[in-house]
């Protein structure tokens, strides 16, 4: 911790987590790893929180939504509702809120 900052490691100047930077060619693995992780700590989720975990280069992005229909493809997670996104850039757009179904 720097002299006079009462930041913890890992956290950045708005209390938030710091987000763990993945290249385009590891967001696939990334992207579904994390999810996975999340939805093992929750009850539901939305791919807003893996926005909010992962740094993902511009050129990475259309990754995810593949990422996460593949777990659902796989039989590991499936869709409950559809919830307003809570990132900006999104513009309050549904987004699909997954379970963990094993």
């Amino acid at each position: 911790m720097a002299k006079g900052s009462s930041k913890g490691k890992g956290e950045s100047e708005n209390d938030e987590p710091k987000r763990r930077k993945v290249s385009k060619s590891e967001t696939f693995a990334a992207v579904q790893s994390e999810f996975l992780q999340i939805l093992k700590l929750r009850k539901t989720a939305t791919v807003d929180l893996v926005h909010k975990r992962l740094d993902i280069p511009v050129e990475g992005l259309p990754s995810i939504g593949r990422a996460i229909a593949d777990l659902a493809e796989q039989g590991r997670i499936v869709k409950v509702e559809f919830r307003p996104t809570q990132r900006g850039v999104a513009h309050g757009r549904n987004v699909f809120v997954w379970k963990l179904i094993r």
